[in-house]
């Protein structure tokens, strides 16, 4: 955990402010109502108005999945159902229809017999590449390098754009208005938060948690930080990851 606190710091260092989407808060952390519920690709639901964990098989079919790391929906019998979801590998299906209608992040690719298996644009070529994924170099990879994509694949939804001579990654000057000033992606695959200058009317980096409201706190940052406070008037934003890294450090400086 120190090696990642080192490795952040540096980042800071190098890039200025960026943040980790895998370290992402727990549910429990979010206090208020808005953040838990744009947070449920985390799993995360409001009931009984505290944030919790997503119970699935109180979901009705048609919003199981929203919950696609938590959840899939069982096709067994005639009334499907919304259940936990462990790993594509538990699922089976005849082919990838079968396999997507059960959870969107599984396949089924090669001979892996019944079973569905995870799909990664890893398993195929430069040449058989799907177009939800981006040949770089000699790879088929989930996440493109702008600067090489041809202007008919650049609009990469926050990662990349056209400026209709050539590709370019995404950035927060782009945006133009105060409800698209959100984040954008950096070529590390860490998540750039923006933020907007009311006295300049424009979209500019956050150059730090500071720099964001109650509002944008955790939506800026992919739920990588959460507001303090369940009040809108008090509270400040802060990183759940962030800060048991420094309880921990703190901790060993203690005792060296």
């Amino acid at each position: 955990m120190i090696k990642v606190f080192i490795l952040n710091s540096v980042f800071v260092l190098i890039y200025g402010w960026t943040v980790d989407k895998a370290n992402h808060c727990s549910c429990k952390n979010y206090s208020l109502f808005v953040d838990c519920v744009i947070n449920f690709e985390y799993g995360c639901e409001l009931k009984d108005f505290t944030c919790q964990n997503v119970n699935c098989t109180a979901q009705a079919p048609d919003r199981c999945s929203l919950f696609q790391n938590q959840c899939y929906l069982d096709k067994k019998n005639s009334n499907s159902k919304c259940q936990p979801f462990n790993s594509c590998s538990d699922l089976q299906g005849n082919d990838d229809r079968e396999c997507y209608a059960q959870n969107i992040r599984c396949a089924k690719l090669g001979e892996t017999g019944p079973n569905c298996v995870e799909f990664k644009c890893s398993y195929y070529s430069v040449d058989t590449c799907p177009l939800m994924c981006f040949v770089v170099g000699e790879k088929c990879t989930d996440f493109p390098d702008c600067s090489t994509l041809q202007l008919n694949r650049c609009n990469v939804q926050r990662v990349c754009y056209n400026d209709e001579m050539t590709c370019k990654w995404e950035e927060c000057s782009n945006y133009k208005s105060d409800s698209d000033c959100m984040y954008v992606y950096t070529p590390e695959r860490r998540i750039q938060p923006c933020y907007w200058n009311e006295k300049d009317q424009i979209c500019a980096n956050a150059e730090g948690p500071e720099d964001l409201s109650n509002f944008s706190c955790s939506l800026n940052t992919r739920g990588a930080y959460h507001w303090s406070s369940s009040k809108l008037d008090s509270g400040s934003c802060q990183s759940c990851f962030e800060m048991l890294l420094k309880v921990v450090l703190a901790i060993i400086l203690i005792f060296v």
